[in-house]
């Protein structure tokens, strides 16, 4: 998901100790982490920094949000350890993978200012075991700027397998300016899960280092949220063995600019959707929440039935706020002889009869003048036709998500 600012959000970069700048991303830094000697003794003393973010949002509806990003930082004509342990899932010995350093502004293209070399005594993992490997780095007297490093044969999204390292005698002046493009990276798109091996037997994860530091980018930001979700009730009741109605009821709280709420059918704004399984998916509510359920015997549902359909009608009038006003977005559905339809999205030709249902529905959330929005969860996997329930009563507000004109990492904002 990309930066997008949508109308009447407001975002302010921070710096600190910097000027503050409110039209660029910005940046500012602190030191983490000492500087040791490596010894054959303690090659990995030190243990990696992981990146953290935080953030809080007020009642009026503004907010602030932190990103703390861990680099390398180590002195021309350094000598050092890192240290990357490797799990072998195969039935026979393998190798641990070259570990490379790349310039950063022509990854893949090694450097030949900073050299790897990984001891002897660690080149085989034997089966089904773990080990670390340790390697020697060092650095040349004219190395200086930003690189990154990473076991060969290693890939993930947004370049999480290499680690960022910055060659300077001033590391306290460190930014994200040093790495060109490395804060659009970390903002647009949330991280992929870690890293992959192209020997898929194999997997590596730097765990421990010697001889240089570690330090904190820092990235601050203010923003401002559209609305507030400040409750969500649900009415179900099983009317005979063939009909059940249910009302889910969402309290809103716009803060700044009007914001409307809709129910809609288009797959690519909400959802609205009767999952369906040829076996008793034994469904059991999450507990302290009777709007969403689980199948107790994890059981994926078989098909997805979109609406419309038939034997499912639903009555959702729009709900249009003023600025800083509250409302309720009031979502009704009655279900009458749901036994059968289409399966696999509107314009399918696949037809399902029988079996058990649930209830995935979504409403719409937009505000401003651009394409900004959210999805709002209503229900998840309730439980409708032959297996219907009669409940009654408060579930969670859900988390503020999804917000297409915050960042990815702004995602699962809690209520105040």
């Amino acid at each position: 998901m990309a930066l997008l600012v949508g109308a009447g959000v407001i975002y302010f970069g921070d710096v600190v100790g910097s000027k503050t700048s409110t039209t660029q991303p910005t940046s500012a830094v602190s030191s983490s982490g000492s500087t040791t000697t490596p010894t054959s003794a303690s090659p990995c003393s030190q243990v990696p920094l992981r990146q953290s973010s935080r953030n809080s949002v007020l009642p009026n509806g503004t907010g602030s949000a932190e990103i703390d990003y861990p680099v390398f930082a180590v002195a021309p004509g350094s000598t050092v350890t890192v240290c990357f342990s490797y799990v072998n899932t195969s039935n026979a010995s393998l190798s641990a993978f070259p570990v490379t350093a790349y310039n950063w502004e022509n990854t893949p293209i090694p450097s030949n200012q900073i050299s790897i070399s990984e001891n002897l005594s660690n080149q085989s993992i034997p089966p089904h075991s773990n080990a670390t490997a340790v390697y020697t780095m060092k650095v040349s007297d004219s190395a200086a700027g930003a690189y990154d490093f990473g076991p060969y044969l290693m890939f993930g999204e947004n370049d999480e397998c290499y680690q960022k390292l910055l060659v300077t005698t001033n590391s306290s002046s460190a930014s994200f300016s040093d790495f060109p493009d490395l804060f659009g990276t970390i903002t647009e798109e949330p991280p992929g899960p870690f890293c992959f091996s192209t020997a898929p037997q194999i997997s590596a994860n730097l765990t421990g280092f010697g001889g240089m530091s570690m330090l904190y980018l820092k990235y601050n930001m203010r923003f401002s949220i559209p609305f507030h979700e400040t409750s969500r009730t649900i009415q179900s009741t099983v009317l005979s063995p063939t009909e059940q109605n249910i009302t889910v009821k969402l309290g809103i709280e716009s803060f700044g600019i009007p914001v409307t709420v809709e129910f809609l059918t288009n797959p690519f704004k909400d959802y609205a959707y009767m999952v369906q399984w040829a076996n008793d998916p034994q469904e059991s509510p999450v507990t302290g929440d009777p709007c969403d359920w689980n199948s107790s015997s994890n059981l994926n549902p078989d098909n997805e039935l979109s609406v419309p359909l038939s034997g499912v009608t639903v009555s959702a009038p729009t709900l249009n706020l003023q600025p800083y006003s509250n409302g309720t977005f009031t979502f009704s559905v009655l279900v009458d002889n749901l036994t059968q339809g289409y399966a696999g999205g509107i314009g399918s030709t696949k037809y399902v009869i029988g079996g058990y249902y649930a209830a995935l529905f979504s409403a719409y959330a937009n505000w401003g003048e651009s394409a900004t929005y959210a999805d709002l969860a209503l229900t998840s996997y309730f439980p409708v036709g032959p297996i219907g329930q009669s409940v009654s009563g408060a579930c969670p507000a859900p988390s503020e998500s999804n917000f297409t004109n915050l960042p990815w990492y702004l995602t699962g904002l809690q209520p105040y």
